[in-house]
C-alpha cells in the first residue's frame, strides 16, 4: 500500500504538470476567439504587453454584424483603471457612448468602435505597459469575436519590455554558475580521491541544476524574442521551476537533519519529508496552473506559502534539536578524548552557522518581496525580480559551500568500519576504545590497543578491553 501511495502521488504531480499553460512569458502574439457578454465590463485584460519607445501593435478584430458597436481599447494600467476598474465613475459603455472620439483618444491610447472587423496598426510613441480589451454594448447576451494581435519592440523583438533583458541576465548567470560548479569539482575531487562524500555529492547537484536551468532559460528567452515558442518547450520552463524549488528545500532538510553528518540514513524523517515535499510540489503546480487575474490565485498562494512556512519550522526545529544534543555530548564527552571531542565542537559550530544561513534567507526573501514591490509597475518589474531570485540563490550557496567544503581534516566523512546498516535501526558510527596491553595470549578482543610504553608495564592485567562509547550516535574523525 505504502507503494503504491508512492508511485501514485507522483504521477498525479507530474499529470498537473502536463496542464501547466503554454505560455512562459507575456508577449507576442495573442490569437484568441472570444464571447462577450453584453454590457458586461471586463474584470481583468485580455492581454497585456509593455513596450518600449518604437514599439508596433497590429490588431485585427472580426465579428459579425452588429447594431451597436465594439470597443477595442489599449490602456495604461492608470487609464484603465478609470475605465473599467474600481475607479470607474459611470459605466463603460455609457462613458464611451456618450463621448466624442477625442475625448475617447485622451481616455486610453486607442478607443477604436467597430460593428463587424477592425484593423489598426500603431507605432508606439512612448514607454508603457497597456492593458487590451474588448468591451460590447449589445442588448444581446454574446457576441462572438476573433482578435489577433501582434505586439512588438524595437528590432521585431517579441519579449515585453520588462523581460527584455532576461537572455543576457541568465547567460550571465549560467556562465556564473559554471565557473562555481568547476571549481567547487575541483575541490571535491582533490579531497575525495580516496572515497566519496554523499554530503559533498549532494551540494554539487545545486550548482549543477543550476547551470543547466539558467542555461535553458537563457535559451527559451532568446528563442521567445524572435519565433514562437513549442508546447514542450514552456512544459520544461515549468517543470525546471517546481524542481529545483523542490530540490532546495530537500537540500535545506538533508543539511539542517544532519544527513551524512550525524545521521546515516533517513528512517524517522523519511515520512515527513516526503510528506511535506508532495504537498508543497502539488501547491506549486497548482501555483502555475491558476491565471493571475483569478481570484483563487490568491487562496493558491496561501496554500503554498502555507506549505513553505511548514519546512522552515521543521528545519528550525531539526537544526536546534541537533545543537542541542551536539552540546550536551560535548559536556559528556571526557577531555582525554581529544579528536572525539574535536570532532564535536565542528559539528556544532556548523550547525550553528546552518542556523544562521537560513536566517539570513529568510531575511533575503522578505527583502526580494519588497523589491519587487519597489519595482511593481515599472520597466524593471520582471527582470528585477528575476535576478534577485538568481542572486539570492547565488548567495545562499556561497555560504553553505563555505561552511560544508571539503577539507583535508574532513569532519564530513562518514565511516562506517563495522558495517551496519543505518536503515536497519543500527546506526553508523566510529568506536572509540581504549585498551591496556597484556601478557595474556588467550583473548582476542575485536578493539584496537593503545601502543605506548605505559601499558608494556601492565603485566598484571587480565586482558579485557575497556570500551568507551559516547553517549549520542555521532561519528568521529581525526584531526
Amino acid at each position: 500500500m505504502r507503494l503504491r501511495m508512492r508511485t501514485q502521488i507522483p504521477l498525479l504531480v507530474v499529470s498537473l504538470l502536463l496542464l501547466l499553460p503554454h505560455e512562459v512569458i507575456d508577449a507576442r502574439q495573442y490569437i484568441e476567439t472570444l464571447s462577450l457578454e453584453s454590457n458586461k465590463p471586463p474584470t481583468y485584460p485580455i492581454t497585456h504587453f509593455a513596450f518600449l519607445e518604437g514599439g508596433t501593435l497590429s490588431v485585427s478584430v472580426i465579428s459579425s454584424p452588429q447594431e451597436q458597436p465594439v470597443y477595442f481599447t489599449a490602456c495604461s494600467e492608470y487609464d484603465w483603471l478609470y475605465l473599467y476598474g474600481h475607479k470607474v465613475v459611470e459605466p463603460a459603455c455609457d462613458l464611451l457612448n456618450n463621448s466624442t472620439k477625442e475625448q475617447n483618444e485622451m481616455r486610453c491610447l486607442i478607443v477604436a468602435k467597430f460593428t463587424d472587423q477592425l484593423s489598426i496598426y500603431r507605432t508606439i510613441d512612448r514607454y508603457g505597459e497597456f492593458y487590451i480589451n474588448l468591451l460590447t454594448c449589445q442588448n444581446i447576451s454574446m457576441v462572438n469575436v476573433t482578435m489577433n494581435a501582434t505586439m512588438l519592440n524595437p528590432d521585431g523583438n517579441k519579449l515585453s519590455a520588462e523581460l527584455v533583458p532576461t537572455p543576457t541576465l541568465y547567460l550571465v548567470m549560467a556562465v556564473v554558475w559554471t565557473f562555481i560548479l568547476i571549481n567547487w569539482l575541483a575541490l571535491f575531487i582533490a579531497r575525495h580521491r580516496r572515497y566519496l562524500s554523499l554530503l559533498h555529492l549532494l551540494i554539487t547537484v545545486y550548482p549543477l541544476s543550476k547551470a543547466l536551468i539558467c542555461a535553458y532559460d537563457y535559451y527559451i528567452f532568446h528563442m521567445a524574442a524572435f519565433d514562437m515558442l513549442h508546447t514542450s518547450n514552456n512544459f520544461v520552463f515549468h517543470l525546471l521551476r517546481i524542481y529545483f524549488e523542490l530540490f532546495f528545500q530537500l537540500f535545506l532538510l538533508l543539511l539542517a537533519i544532519g544527513w551524512r553528518l550525524i545521521k546515516n540514513g533517513l528512517r524517522n524523517e523519511r515520512v515527513s519529508i516526503f510528506a511535506l515535499l508532495t504537498g508543497l510540489g502539488v501547491a506549486l503546480v497548482l501555483n502555475e496552473l491558476y491565471s493571475r487575474q483569478n481570484i483563487s490565485y490568491l487562496f493558491v498562494v496561501m496554500f503554498v506559502q502555507l506549505f513553505r512556512t511548514i519546512l522552515i519550522f521543521y528545519i528550525f526545529a531539526s537544526i536546534d534539536t541537533n545543537i542541542k544534543e551536539l552540546h550536551y555530548n560535548i559536556l559528556q564527552t571526557p577531555p582525554s578524548l581529544q579528536a572525539e571531542l574535536m570532532s564535536l565542537i565542528k559539528k556544532y559550530k556548523i550547525f550553528r552557522t546552518l542556523k544562521s544561513i537560513v536566517m539570513l534567507w529568510i531575511g533575503l526573501v522578505v527583502l526580494k518581496f519588497f523589491s519587487t514591490l519597489l519595482f511593481y509597475g515599472g520597466g524593471m518589474n520582471n527582470w528585477a525580480e528575476m535576478m534577485t531570485g538568481e542572486l539570492l540563490d547565488l548567495i545562499i550557496f556561497i555560504c553553505i559551500g563555505y561552511v560544508y567544503r571539503p577539507r583535508n581534516d574532513d569532519v564530513f566523512i562518514f565511516r562506517s568500519e563495522e558495517g551496519n546498516d543505518a536503515e536497519s535501526g543500527n546506526i553508523e558510527m566510529d568506536t572509540i576504545q581504549i585498551s591496556r596491553n597484556s601478557n595474556s595470549t588467550g583473548n582476542n578482543n575485536n578493539s584496537s590497543s593503545h601502543d605506548d610504553d605505559d601499558d608494556d608495564d601492565d603485566d598484571d592485567d587480565d586482558g579485557d578491553s575497556v570500551h568507551y562509547r559516547p553517549t549520542t550516535t555521532i561519528p568521529t574523525t581525526s584531526i
